[in-house]
């Protein structure tokens, strides 16, 4: 495990918004950049949810989207200003809760995760060079696990090129747990191992 801790975190339980986002290990000022991510993400949510065109689910996805990618144009042009910062970047995963539905916002190897009805389902999508492997076929998940190129991201905020992140609209249920991590949860622990934790209901500290 790693000795420092590079996440940070943003709850906003009235707002409904929700983030944890990942410094990148291996790039200068990590702390710094999820640090930023978490305070500068949420003011660029909430300022495109109030010009909104229309209340719907797919406007509030595309505001998401674009605060995403709006934070990580803001994260890279900090990291270009200060040469000891050039090259940071930040994973991100986001929740918006609404009376109907829950938007999930992600980019990089962090996790969105929902336990519902005794089954955990896994709602982003690592993008990382290894995972695009496995899916276009070249490489096994076995053979992707452990594997240098797991945690080769080719999306963070912080990058110079334009963010591309994954977004998912699922209606909201009662009684549904959702969980935002970083790898320092999905590196120590198995998909099987987090369920059987919830369904032990374990408190978070003992995860």
């Amino acid at each position: 495990m790693f000795g420092d801790n590079q996440d940070a975190f943003h709850c906003d339980a009235e707002g409904g918004v929700f983030i944890v986002a990942d410094g990148i290990r291996g790039r200068p000022a990590g702390a710094r950049a999820s640090k930023t991510v978490v305070n500068e993400l949420p003011r660029v949510i909430g300022a495109k949810l109030r010009d909104l065109p229309e209340p719907s689910a797919q406007c509030r996805a595309e505001a998401l989207t674009s605060s995403l990618k709006e934070t990580s144009r803001l994260l890279y042009q900090n990291g270009k200003s200060t040469p000891t910062r050039s090259g940071m970047g930040s994973t991100a995963v986001a929740l918006l809760f609404t009376a109907e539905e829950v938007i999930a916002i992600y980019a990089g190897d962090s996790k969105i995760f929902r336990f519902s009805e005794g089954i955990l389902s896994e709602l982003s999508t690592d993008q990382t060079t290894a995972a695009g492997l496995v899916r276009d076929g070249l490489m096994t998940e076995k053979e992707a696990v452990g594997h240098p190129l797991q945690y080769s991201l080719e999306e963070y905020l912080g990058k110079a090129s334009p963010l591309k992140p994954g977004t998912e609209i699922v209606p909201l249920r009662e009684d549904d747990c959702w969980i935002l991590a970083s790898d320092g949860l999905t590196r120590g622990l198995t998909n099987e191992e987090v369920a059987d934790c919830l369904e032990d209901e374990l408190p978070a500290e003992e995860l």
